[in-house]
């Protein structure tokens, strides 16, 4: 009596343990367009995501409880024993455009692509190594006349770790 208690046992908790696979795919809400990389969340803690099709496939328990989330948005939960067709659950998530990330669109043409960074980076570009330079500006010669040092650039002459910052900077954008 007591092994057949055990055997009774044995197939109860299997049979309480059965998973079961659930399977579909994940749809906009157009439900044309499949959405890859969209979580599927079970209540028991496990999850996967799905391919580039859209397609997923989840082993749960037949209690367990699915739910869907894409760009941080969850779906309602649909508890696996409601589920009418395990082998084709299709679920549509709506997705507004705005909220998807924005797109960096850059020119095709190298030439263009490379004055427009070097507008961007002229600072960098044009570097130069400071040293004793005669003002050009009309503030450091009241009237006109006479001759005066530039004092930014001597200044900048002893800020040593700026100077090798800025000429390593002006190397990797030449590169």
């Amino acid at each position: 009596m007591p092994r057949l208690l055990y055997v009774f046992c044995f197939f109860l908790s299997t049979a309480l343990h059965a998973q079961v696979t659930v399977q579909g795919r994940v749809f906009d809400i157009s439900r044309r367009t499949p959405l890859e990389s969209v979580v599927v969340f079970t209540s028991s803690g496990g999850g996967t995501l799905t391919d580039s099709l859209g397609g997923y496939t989840i082993r749960v328990n037949p209690s367990d409880t699915i739910w869907f989330s894409y760009l941080g948005k969850n779906t309602n939960r649909f508890a696996v024993a409601d589920i009418p067709n395990l082998q084709n659950f299709e679920i549509s998530i709506h997705v507004i455009a705005n909220e998807l990330p924005a797109v960096t669109v850059r020119n095709r043409n190298y030439y263009l692509d490379s004055i427009q960074n070097r507008k961007d980076y002229a600072k960098a570009f044009n570097y130069r190594k400071p040293g004793l330079r005669l003002a050009t500006s009309s503030e450091y010669t009241p009237g006109g006349v006479g001759v005066a040092f530039d004092l930014e650039e001597l200044i900048n002459f002893f800020r040593f770790k700026r100077n090798r910052q800025l000429a390593s900077l002006q190397q990797r954008l030449i590169q």
